[in-house]
């Protein structure tokens, strides 16, 4: 299973949103360079974002992108499911399973995988994301769990 660059970028990109929800719209292009992602490719992620209800957009000279739900309401696992849809690390946690789940000895590990990874990624919000280090990987521990997190998420930024 692979978390794309799309959900990738658009976690960052909310970070950055969320942390300047009191200046107003935030224009994509100021957006896609501070947080270092190709505008065009932030365009067509903020569409999808629009769709779904997580972003707004303001039109005009002082338009841009803002947060159209609260930070603390937007799970990681939300914007990776909006984006690349359901998290599935192998073929018999998807809808279409394999057809050997029910004799499978294996197929506990990939579905209990499944679980924890989206129990984990739905916790996680963009607010809590923010408040850890403004969307920079930070090479404290995370107080949270005890590890050091900075080459976790730095792969996954």
């Amino acid at each position: 299973m692979h978390i794309t660059k799309k959900s990738r970028y658009a976690v960052r990109a909310l970070i950055g949103l969320s942390l300047r929800k009191d200046n107003g719209p935030v224009p994509l292009a100021d957006l896609a360079r501070s947080i270092d992602v190709p505008f065009q490719f932030l365009e067509q992620i903020f569409a999808q974002l629009r769709r779904s209800g997580i972003v707004t957009a303001k039109r005009g000279a002082k338009g841009g992108y803002m947060l159209a739900i609260d930070a603390d309401d937007i799970s990681v696992l939300s914007i990776i499911e909006t984006l690349d849809g359901p998290i599935n690390p192998a073929e018999c946690t998807g809808e279409s399973s394999c057809g050997r789940v029910s004799e499978c000895s294996a197929s506990f590990v990939w579905l209990e995988t499944k679980k924890v990874m989206e129990d984990y990624l739905g916790r996680e919000t963009i607010a809590s994301l923010a408040a850890h280090g403004a969307g920079a990987a930070s090479a404290q521990e995370d107080p949270r769990s005890g590890t050091g997190l900075s080459s976790d998420r730095e792969a996954t930024q």
